[in-house]
């Protein structure tokens, strides 16, 4: 790289920046500036009221990026973040970016999915939700919500107690409410693909996603031309299964010229 380039990273779904674990911190070693931004109602904003719509959210990234001073960058996003992401992406340049004073170069989309390509029962798949509730952790000092998501979310580290008792910690520290993630759910269940993205988007899709399935996202990439990026062995957290593989993508996109 001949100069530090910028990586914005969006959780989805009720996490936080707090849920991408080393990943970031293998970005910043690997000599990329690193913003993390926490959606309203996550982490951070747990305190503000998440909005119903995705757009709303995108307008709220926005307006982060603008007062980090972020310039040009690219983003890596899962699932409801990437619904942000596409929706940030998909305004014309002069909307999207230079008048807001940053510049979208690519986005890099973990797991997503969208309305007007996949129906409901793809998108989220209660079965998965069912046998997760079944199958999760128990121990001291671990949330069921937490054991459960980790189990829905992670095909390496599903039975992870340990890392499911500092989920269950971070939780205690800052913990989505309950009106909150609804309105979360509503938003990501009524979003709809933009009609075109205004800069390069690499779609990657873990073949074991127990939670949204692999159809999702090979149907955004045909939506946008593009060939989705399978990783095996890997569940809806990519950064948390194949963190390594990430990294080397990350890497090789950003050798290449938007």
């Amino acid at each position: 790289m001949t100069e530090q380039q910028t990586w914005v990273l969006i959780r989805g779904l009720m996490r936080d920046k707090r849920h991408w674990q080393a990943f970031a911190d293998n970005l910043l070693a690997a000599g990329f500036r690193v913003e993390l931004i926490d959606l309203p109602g996550n982490g951070d904003r747990v305190a503000d009221t998440s909005p119903w719509d995705i757009q709303d959210y995108a307008d709220f990234v926005a307006d982060e990026m603008l007062r980090r001073k972020v310039g040009k960058c690219r983003i890596l996003a899962i699932s409801m973040g990437a619904m942000v992401a596409m929706t940030l992406a998909g305004k014309n340049d002069t909307e999207a970016g230079r008048q807001k004073g940053f510049q979208l170069e690519g986005l890099l989309l973990l797991n997503s999915s969208a309305a007007d390509l996949s129906p409901w029962y793809q998108r989220f798949r209660l079965q998965a939700l069912l046998r997760a509730l079944c199958s999760r952790v128990k121990g001291e000092g671990i949330q069921w919500r937490e054991a459960t998501i980790l189990a829905l979310t992670s095909l390496a580290h599903a039975k992870d107690k340990s890392l499911c008792r500092f989920w269950s910690q971070l939780a205690l520290e800052a913990k989505t409410t309950l009106a909150n993630g609804l309105r979360q759910i509503v938003a990501s269940a009524r979003f709809r693909s933009p009609a075109k993205l205004w800069v390069p988007a690499t779609i990657v899709y873990g073949c074991d996603d127990h939670l949204v399935s692999p159809k999702c996202s090979v149907r955004l990439a045909a939506k946008y031309r593009q060939k989705p990026i399978p990783f095996c062995r890997c569940g809806h957290d990519v950064a948390l299964d194949r963190p390594e593989l990430l990294l080397e993508l990350v890497q090789r996109l950003s050798r290449q010229t938007p």
